[in-house]
């Protein structure tokens, strides 16, 4: 989850904008399919060694998460915000 904040900076890490605020206020949730894609982007067009190395340290952290789960995740997540918008 992220905040209004810092949406720019998320975004640019994979997280996509939710279309309906809800009491956590929560602006954007983590997207893994557009993290991966962000950062494959960015470890193919950096010219910073540094920086590559770095997002295929992340690439490879994020390939190991469990597809499922996230989504999973991501369901109990929208369902708890339904419950506590009709509370």
């Amino acid at each position: 989850k992220g905040t209004l904040v810092s949406g720019i900076l998320l975004e640019d890490r994979g997280f996509v904008p939710v279309t309906a605020l809800s009491r956590d206020m929560t602006t954007h949730t983590s997207s893994l399919d557009a993290s991966l894609e962000k950062y494959a982007d960015r470890a193919v067009h950096t010219k910073s060694p540094g920086a590559r190395e770095r997002a295929l340290q992340i690439l490879s952290h994020l390939g190991r998460l469990n597809r499922d789960d996230d989504m999973r995740a991501a369901q109990q997540h929208i369902e708890d915000n339904e419950e506590n918008d009709e509370s």
